[in-house]
């Protein structure tokens, strides 16, 4: 049969007349239903007046709940109603609602739908535009199911509701490592950036030049550069000014400054609307940039022609760092070699002149807890966070002597070398979970269990 036959979708509004306006309902927006354990974590009560004029998807006790747009739906987003004292719900338009006819089991309606195979061609039946593609009702209602009988839907549903429990308890702890394992990765850069990191090669290393210092010969660098080039930096400026507030006592030999001590030009990418192509130069924005490195596989593509008309701010060069400045702000990359690219009004753009650390020293302390939380502290907007690069340029920076710098590079890297395998170890047992729960649910609703 289908899946139609066996549920109402989308089932039509109850008759409301005589309930009073101040009546508790249940409201369900789609943050509120957990993707892992595929429960209704953290609904809401509000008032029959306040929801019952809206256009808001309904639902009772027992209903199942699908979200039908991407990417919640992919990533399985569906619960089971719970019992709610005034028998109404109300929730996202984003939802499709399944209730369950006479003599079906809820529990094994909603264990069909979290399969990954049902979710899978639920995504190629998608329609709509790109970022709002939606699974239609036609989908649901067509799709077939072999319905056992009662008996026979309950024994199932309680044993993949036991494996679902196991499942969940393993799910818990591999989340649980997950944010241990990030925590790990924040106290080594909080160590690398304070100086504790370093603090016993410095017993044995003595440098013959201090932070100070450095940044001295990094202005007389760029002054130098500015005239002989009649070029002027974007920002900052030609003298050292040092940060208005020093966050933390640094050790001996380091020294604080701002970013635009040390950069030569910070600014950010193009603005005009660029032609698309299928296959061309690459368009990096803010959701490329993560982890030190941009994820080429997801970029959009513009023509030559176009990439030629840039000026040369849009086109990184090797070595130099993006900070992503809109939307996810504070994720940073290093520009690697051997690629052309462009990069859009999302994504800025720092420029070192060479006497400064390398790249992967001033990336990982854009990294650290003390400039992501000065990051958060700039940032404006509500729906969309921003970081204007000026304020940026204002972040102070503690800056060691260039020896010490790559020591704490060679220790860092090191360090994060041990965490990413710890991850690694943490996501194989996260996939080979996930294969486990599907095998058996697809073993159920193959009738290969023993029930």
């Amino acid at each position: 049969m289908a899946l139609g036959e066996a549920c109402e979708v989308n089932p039509r509004k109850p008759n409301l007349t005589g309930i009073a306006d101040d009546t508790t309902v249940m409201f369900v927006p789609m943050a509120a239903v957990d993707e892992v354990d595929g429960t209704i974590a953290a609904a809401e009560d509000r008032t029959l007046r306040d929801v019952k004029s809206k256009s808001y998807r309904t639902f009772a006790p027992g209903d199942v709940l699908f979200a039908k747009i991407t990417p919640c739906m992919e990533n399985g987003k569906s619960a089971i109603v719970p019992d709610v004292s005034s028998g109404l719900g109300f929730g996202s338009t984003e939802f499709h609602v399944l209730r369950p006819k006479r003599g079906v089991d809820p529990h094994f309606i909603w264990h069909f739908v979290r399969q990954e195979r049902f979710r899978r061609l639920a995504e190629e039946h998608m329609t709509g535009s790109v970022g709002q593609l939606r699974v239609p009702a036609s989908f649901l209602e067509n799709f077939p199911i072999t319905l056992p009988d009662a008996q026979t839907q309950a024994r199932i549903a309680r044993l993949l509701d036991r494996a679902g429990d196991a499942s969940k308890s393993a799910r818990r702890r591999l989340a649980a490592a997950r944010r241990a394992t990030a925590r790990f990765r924040q106290a080594i850069l909080a160590a690398a950036f304070s100086g504790r990191l370093t603090a016993d090669w410095r017993e044995k290393h003595s440098s013959s030049e201090d932070g100070k210092a450095l940044l001295e010969a990094i202005v007389h660098a760029r002054r130098e550069r500015s005239v002989s080039n009649a070029e002027s930096p974007k920002t900052g400026t030609l003298e050292l000014t040092g940060p208005p507030l020093q966050p933390y006592e640094l050790p001996p030999g380091w020294s604080w400054a701002i970013w635009n001590d040390l950069e030569d030009w910070i600014t950010y990418g193009f603005t005009r609307p660029m032609p698309h192509v299928e296959d061309g130069i690459p368009i990096v924005t803010a959701k490329n940039v993560s982890g030190g490195r941009i994820d080429f596989a997801n970029v959009a593509f513009t023509t030559e022609e176009a990439f030629a008309e840039l000026s040369q701010k849009d086109i990184p060069r090797p070595g130099e760092l993006l900070l992503t400045k809109d939307g996810s702000i504070g994720r940073v990359a290093v520009v690697p070699e051997g690629r052309r690219f462009c990069v859009n009004q999302s994504v800025a753009v720092i420029r070192f002149g060479g006497l400064s650390a390398e790249g992967t020293f001033l990336r990982y302390l854009i990294e650290a807890p003390l400039t992501q939380a000065l990051v958060q502290e700039a940032a404006r907007g509500s729906a969309i966070q921003h970081i204007a690069i000026t304020a940026f340029g204002r972040l102070p920076v503690p800056v060691p002597p260039l020896e010490e710098q790559c020591e704490i590079v060679r220790r860092v890297d090191q360090l994060m070398t041990l965490a990413d395998g710890l991850r690694e170890r943490i996501e194989t047992a996260g996939r080979h979970l996930e294969r486990s729960s599907q095998s058996i649910l697809a073993k159920a609703f193959r009738g290969d269990l023993m029930v």
